[in-house]
């Protein structure tokens, strides 16, 4: 009786948290797959490492980890997914966070940058 109490209580608190977990994901930009520049980006990426899943937070280090926003949705193939995992080319929507400036292709970052994801301590 104890076990499923708990149990219960477990994944609760996994359903009311899983909005802040981020997982380690790194992004290769394909340029001849950029769709929209600005507000929401949409463009074609390769997954090189981790997992991308909808809700990720993602940043360019190397332009001192500017942030462009959240993954809103993912395609592959024309149809929607909730998770591209490492090897996979898929077309992602990012919606800029609120309250932030929203970023452009070309002038925050370019196809040669890196894009990972943006973790901070409380997703830890």
């Amino acid at each position: 009786m104890q076990n499923v109490i708990i149990e219960d209580l477990k994944k609760s608190n996994r359903r009311k948290h899983k909005d802040l977990a981020v997982f380690p994901v790194k992004l290769r930009i394909l340029p001849e797959h950029i769709f929209n520049k600005r507000s929401p980006i949409v463009m074609g990426v390769f997954v090189e490492a981790g997992e991308l899943r909808e809700g990720t937070p993602l940043c360019v280090p190397s332009r001192d980890c500017v942030c462009l926003g959240k993954v809103h949705s993912i395609e592959a193939n024309h149809k929607p997914v909730r998770l591209a995992r490492e090897g996979l080319e898929v077309c992602i929507r990012i919606d800029p966070l609120d309250g932030e400036t929203p970023k452009m292709y070309g002038r925050h970052f370019e196809a040669t940058d890196t894009v990972v994801s943006k973790v901070i301590n409380i997703s830890l």
